[in-house]
């Protein structure tokens, strides 16, 4: 499995670093640290350090991405996982889906609200762009400090797996359950279905009348909850019925979720607009990171 790890200070680093390096990997697992220097974008207290002269600026964002790289593959070593690391030019926004395609990463991880140093992140921008264009999926990071979710003790996660029975639901089902995880991580498996934008949320065998809704919902949480069992992880199973977006946020805060993992539709121009998107919604306002999957490439 290869996952590229977007970062861009010290404090980025060891949040996305340390999230993923607590974490089992299936052996083999590869990471690239990545760090991306916007010459566009300079940091003040360097401007003001370096009186402006790009030729001492230059040299010094160097170095300070090199810091941060360094410190990220450190805590990933540390826990047995072989990385490497990368610092690149440009637009982060931009650098880090050529870098994910160039690659074939298979998950590319960012944090969700980044503190401006070496380039000018938002969620941001960088984060939300990555969300929408990288060609693999996507883990969102989010610290307490952005209104997180406490870090999961060592022995155990809680992962609020969404599913609404499509095939990009099923593929981030087989995600998680071919993936290793802590020791007593807890799956609950959430079936949503919107009666009210059904070409969003297609179960062929749902009824029209809401009780039939939660009937076919029951179904594909019963489906969803066989496959993650099977991989011999605890999972329940619960039904919902409403806006999808809103009741996954809502049940992963409630629950208290560590982790919240959904597929993506990859749906691009008008009919992103036209219709939205629930996996992008959940990333931007869920407290807890989130993970939004993509069925594997050809």
């Amino acid at each position: 499995m290869k996952l590229l790890l977007a970062v861009d200070s010290v404090d980025s680093a060891e949040l996305v670093a340390g999230t993923v390096a607590s974490r089992p990997w299936v052996p083999g697992t590869r990471a690239r640290v990545l760090t991306v220097i916007d010459h566009a974008h300079i940091p003040v207290d360097l401007v003001n350090e370096t009186g402006g002269q790009m030729r001492l600026i230059r040299p010094e964002m160097q170095q300070r991405a090199s810091r941060v790289t360094a410190r990220a593959v450190e805590l990933l070593r540390q826990a047995g996982v072989e990385a490497e690391e990368e610092v690149g030019d440009g637009d982060a926004r931009v650098v880090i889906v050529d870098r994910a395609r160039e690659w074939g990463a298979d998950l590319v991880y960012v944090r969700s609200h980044v503190y401006r140093d070496i380039s000018r992140w938002m969620m941001g921008s960088v984060a939300r762009e990555v969300l929408r264009s990288a060609p693999c999926s996507v883990g969102v990071i989010r610290a307490a400090a952005d209104g997180g979710a406490a870090t999961p003790a060592p022995a155990g996660m809680r992962i609020l797996l969404a599913t609404d029975g499509s095939e990009y639901s099923r593929a981030a089902a087989r995600s998680v359950s071919e993936r290793l995880w802590p020791d007593e991580t807890e799956v609950k498996v959430l079936g949503v279905v919107n009666p009210n934008e059904r070409s969003i949320y297609a179960v062929a065998q749902v009824m029209v009348t809401q009780e039939g809704e939660a009937e076919g919902s029951q179904g594909m949480v019963g489906e969803t909850v066989k496959v993650v069992g099977d991989a011999g992880l605890r999972v329940a199973g619960e039904t919902a019925v409403g806006d999808a977006k809103t009741l996954i946020v809502e049940r992963a805060k409630e629950w208290g979720a560590h982790l919240v993992v959904v597929g993506s539709h990859g749906r691009r121009g008008s009919e992103r607009l036209l219709l939205g998107s629930v996996s992008e919604f959940v990333a931007n306002q869920a407290y807890c990171s989130t993970e939004v999957i993509r069925p594997q490439r050809a």
